[in-house]
């Protein structure tokens, strides 16, 4: 079998990504309790992984909410409590739906929802939605890889002719729908090579470049960081395997992170006065970085509230303790 569903989208282009997208930071464990409470509404059996704080930030996040669509003088709406939920699909490399234990399965995933709308004119449309917390989890937004898989695996088992995908932004709490592509069109004959391409391209060296910022295992990645064998003889070599951490070389690379830090912003500052002189830095597949408007979270303003209302003070609570790092004066 070949690559995970999740993992196209950087496996396209890297064929050593899925070898390490394994394991789950503390984001993606909020995304799965999060993805739980939507689909079995007070089922909530896996939520002791999560602090009492990441409860309460996916408590702000939005469920699915209807949407419709028109074609001609007919509307048809998508409701979440009639999708098709947490389903797991394989594609063949005939573009074919099959089981995830299938050998001739080349790629295997779990779709969040999904819908099969039946025209008057006699044609069957896919439409796949997925969750994420933002419209900027995944850059690609409906026309990510991962998504297109489970529309094709989606369609096959319901013999559509056509598909739609969309992303639900969580914590905006709007849908970002795509277009709806035709099987017979060219374009969905681009996509699909992209698929299978990117759901074979397992093993070979690994490959750097822009697609990297989108890799969640680029942290772990040898290619991607510096290798440790590079740091003796440098002022990095208290790194390196074997080597012995002390008072004083740990303090020459903690001085060596603020210089770091502080040689990160003044980068930060000229790729941002190229960007918006040039609208934007674009990286030749398709993508462009730039600048982007975003909309300011609304907040309560708890110090007015309490000024107004002193008794409101009984519904305020501590946060928890967490630990932060700075200079300060030696115990004696």
């Amino acid at each position: 079998m070949g690559n995970r569903m999740s993992a196209l989208a950087t496996s396209r282009f890297c064929g050593r990504a899925a070898e390490l997208s394994v394991g789950a930071g503390r984001a993606a464990m909020m995304s799965t309790v999060f993805h739980a409470r939507c689909a079995n509404p007070g089922n909530y059996y896996d939520e002791a992984c999560l602090t009492p704080e990441e409860l309460e930030t996916i408590g702000t996040w939005q469920p699915p909410a209807d949407t419709s669509f028109t074609f001609g003088k007919d509307t048809f709406t998508l409701r979440y409590k009639d999708a098709v939920k947490e389903l797991e699909v394989a594609l063949t490399d005939t573009a074919g739906a099959c089981s995830a234990d299938d050998p001739r399965s080349i790629t295997v995933g779990h779709l969040d929802m999904a819908w099969r709308i039946d025209l008057p004119d006699g044609r069957k449309v896919a439409y796949v939605g997925d969750i994420k917390k933002t419209q900027w989890t995944t850059l690609d937004g409906p026309e990510s890889l991962q998504l297109i898989a489970y529309a094709f695996a989606f369609a096959a088992l319901e013999g559509c002719d056509a598909f739609c995908c969309g992303i639900w932004q969580a914590t905006e709490g709007q849908w970002h729908w795509g277009e709806v592509i035709d099987f017979d069109s060219e374009q969905a004959g681009k996509l699909w090579d992209e698929v299978k391409h990117a759901a074979s391209n397992v093993g070979g060296d690994f490959a750097t470049g822009p697609h990297c910022s989108g890799c969640w295992s680029r942290l772990r990645c040898p290619a991607h960081l510096l290798p440790p064998e590079t740091f003796v003889g440098t002022s990095l070599e208290c790194l390196a395997e074997g080597a012995e951490r002390t008072h004083e070389n740990m303090l020459q690379l903690l001085t060596l992170k603020q210089r770091a830090a502080d040689t990160l912003k003044v980068i930060d500052s000229e790729l941002k006065a190229f960007a918006n002189a040039h609208y934007g830095i674009k990286d030749g597949n398709g993508k462009v970085w730039r600048a982007v408007i975003c909309k300011g979270r609304e907040t309560f303003d708890s110090k007015r509230a309490l000024e107004v209302n002193p008794e409101l003070q009984v519904y305020m609570r501590q946060g928890g303790s967490y630990e932060t790092y700075r200079w300060m004066k030696e115990s004696k």
